[in-house]
């Protein structure tokens, strides 16, 4: 039988070159690559680091083929892992692994999904949410650098404006946006590059510049999706994020559907968006999404 476990949102659809700089012997240190997104170190089985995209819309990690072959690793028999990426669905093989650490994160004995090196836009692997249900992720955009440590249950520090979110789809951050004056559900998504809107979304918008069709997108899972750029008129709010005339993405794809929002205006808020902040923190514990303005 299919395993049916969900893997929902594998990051970015745009092809990439991570650029590598980062010193090896720190815990968790990222880097940003040519799209925006976060890089972290992570160690397999002890090994490594080896980069991985640091991935808020992630329910679990994944190891690029590249990375298995290197270590030596062997695929797991069976009929495969469920993957639910941006433009669709696919069964990968899974490969086991004795431990995943990043920062103060340690995953024991797991299965991961194992995706190709351009599906992953050449990074390692994909650090997803799973094993942070009382930790805090601390992403300091000024120092590109990111924390993961055991939650205090302490609230936001002086200045952070707090946004509330419910986990859903196993630890999911969806919150409370407004695009000029339409209520909207974000999510956010360190794994993507570019803010992408659903076609709700775009039916209720009423200035849309140079609206275009793009060429066939490929998702994480290696199915093509379709989609249409154009820059949202009005302003993006996102906690103490204001943005006006950001370059966006249009598409019914089947992201949306899995979780359940193609019929509400929402949006998965990349990087291009969420970059707009000096700090961004995720307290799992206390179900909090705490932005620092620049």
């Amino acid at each position: 039988m299919m395993d049916r476990r969900r893997f929902l949102q594998l990051g970015a659809a745009a092809l990439v070159v991570a650029e590598r700089t980062c010193c090896a012997s720190e815990a968790t240190a990222p880097l940003l690559d040519r799209s925006g997104r976060l890089l972290a170190l992570v160690l397999i089985n002890g090994k490594g680091p080896f980069h991985f995209v640091v991935d808020t819309a992630a329910d679990r990690s994944a190891l690029s083929a590249r990375v298995v072959n290197k270590l030596g690793l062997l695929p797991t028999h069976g009929a495969g892992i469920a993957v639910n990426g941006t433009t669709g669905r696919s069964v990968v093989p899974g490969v086991r692994i004795s431990s995943l650490e990043a920062g103060e994160l340690l995953l024991k004995d797991h299965e991961l999904p194992i995706l190709s090196p351009s599906a992953l836009a050449n990074a390692d692997g994909i650090l997803g949410v799973e094993g942070l249900a009382n930790m805090r992720l601390d992403i300091d955009f000024v120092q590109a650098r990111v924390t993961i440590a055991p939650s205090s249950g302490e609230p936001a520090a002086a200045g952070f404006t707090v946004l509330t979110f419910e986990p859903k789809f196993g630890g999911l951050i969806a919150v409370a946006a407004k695009v000029g004056n339409i209520d909207a559900k974000a999510i956010v998504d360190t794994g993507a590059g570019r803010t992408l809107c659903n076609r709700e979304l775009q039916r209720r918008l009423r200035q849309i510049r140079q609206l275009s069709a793009e060429p066939l997108i490929r998702g994480a899972t290696g199915e093509m999706g379709s989609v249409e750029s154009g820059v949202v008129a009005q302003a993006i709010q996102l906690g103490p994020i204001s943005q006006a005339g950001l370059p966006v993405a249009f598409g019914d794809l089947p992201v949306f559907r899995a979780w359940g929002l193609e019929a509400t205006p929402a949006l998965l808020a990349g990087m291009d968006l969420l970059g707009k902040t000096r700090r961004l923190i995720v307290d799992y514990k206390r179900s909090e999404l705490h932005l620092l303005r620049l």
